[in-house]
């Protein structure tokens, strides 16, 4: 919403932007056509609106490519499951359906636990066939920030198979909003959902990552120096009668959309001060 009515917003305002950015497909072939996902495919995989949620757990699936001289085999990341959790107020555990091809080798889960992961680079390899090509990722390493104790570390998906060269790095498409800090702290989207499409004719897949704006806050946190606006969807519950929809385009992201007189959705905030100040509430409607 505008922010620059005065009388509405006479200081600085903390806002929150929720809607799903995605990047492009990671993939190790300039050139798609005629064995690609299609972009419709693509379109119908992308997760409708939603109650905000955070990034979990991801298990990735990792299959065996065999190479047309055998020294170009590689194993690449087949298939994945994704959880994620609601905002503050519950403790469900989501898990999305799942992505792509089941595992011929063994699965391999990396733990977030809602720390903000700011930065995937991927690794991709190649088999070339007479009649075909095949593509996967064989390696990706995700960097990832703890804001509570302030500390950045790695995780690593690897399919230990020939994992080829690094070719695809989120930060070409997210670039950090400032270079003045460490990149862990200047960085502009955090990772919060995966998904992974088949490649036509069974030759690899190609995965998809979507982030949101790093201004997203776990704790719903109120802060007592500014305004704080909180899109509804980052409610952890819906109540009867409510759904959540595409957004206008000028919120941030989706919204809340009520057929029923009563309450809408639960939301849980966290105040920064001491829960006996008082608060004067708007909503957007």
């Amino acid at each position: 919403f505008p922010l620059y009515d005065v009388r509405l917003y006479p200081k600085e305002v903390k806002t929150e932007l929720t809607r799903d950015v995605l990047t492009d497909p990671i993939v190790g072939v300039n050139n798609l056509r005629g064995y690609g996902t299609t972009f419709s495919n693509i379109e119908n995989y992308i997760r409708k609106p939603h109650l905000f949620d955070y990034l979990h757990r991801i298990q990735f699936h990792t299959r065996f490519q065999p190479g047309y001289y055998g020294n170009d085999s590689f194993n690449y990341w087949s298939g994945n499951y994704v959880s994620t959790r609601p905002s503050i107020g519950s403790n469900d555990i989501i898990t999305s359906p799942f992505y792509g091809n089941k595992s011929s080798e063994p699965v391999q889960n990396l733990e977030f636990n809602g720390e903000k992961v700011y930065r995937a680079v991927a690794n991709t390899n190649l088999a070339v066939w007479p009649s075909a090509v095949y593509s996967g990722v064989t390696k990706v390493e995700f960097s990832q920030y703890n804001d509570q104790t302030d500390e950045a570390s790695t995780q690593t998906y690897d399919s230990k198979r020939n994992v080829g060269a690094v070719s695809w790095d989120s930060i070409d498409q997210l670039p950090p909003e400032t270079t003045d800090e460490p990149l862990e702290k200047g960085y502009s989207h955090q990772l919060n959902y995966v998904m992974c499409f088949l490649m036509q004719g069974s030759r690899g897949t190609i995965p998809v990552l979507t982030w949101t704006h790093k201004s997203v806050d776990f704790f719903n946190m109120i802060d007592s120096k500014k305004i704080t606006q909180l899109p509804l969807v980052k409610a952890y519950k819906l109540q009867s009668g409510a759904s959540v929809v595409a957004g206008p385009r000028f919120t941030g992201g989706d919204i809340i959309q009520c057929t029923e007189n009563g309450s809408a959705a639960t939301i849980y905030v966290t105040p920064d001060v001491s829960y006996s100040q008082k608060y004067r509430a708007r909503i957007h409607y």
